[in-house]
């Protein structure tokens, strides 16, 4: 077994989106969002069955449209959703041995 592992990672993404509110006016009612995430890391033995790990990976989602309420013409923007999540690990390996 190799002492160093690297590895990337690809995949599919979805979340729940709850209504926004602003100033009392929902401006995005809530719904599914999808998207994709990208990312990779480091597996290092140091010891006979212990490893640690360090990954980071990367959320790209779908865009959201909004309808802002302004004064006098509400106000159309979007916004668009991203997440990073970052993760240490120490890892331990059963072998059955």
């Amino acid at each position: 077994m190799p002492d160093t592992l690297l590895y990337a990672s690809a995949g599919w993404i979805g979340t729940r989106v709850d209504d926004l509110v602003f100033a009392g006016v929902v401006v995005v009612p809530g719904r599914q969002i999808n998207g994709v995430q990208l990312g990779g890391g480091i597996e290092a033995s140091f010891v006979d069955a212990w490893s640690v790990r360090f990954d980071y990976q990367y959320a790209i989602m779908q865009k959201i449209d909004l309808e802002l309420p302004s004064h006098p013409v509400p106000t159309a923007a979007t916004a668009d959703p991203s997440g990073h999540v970052g993760r240490i690990a120490l890892v331990r390996r059963f072998t059955g041995d």
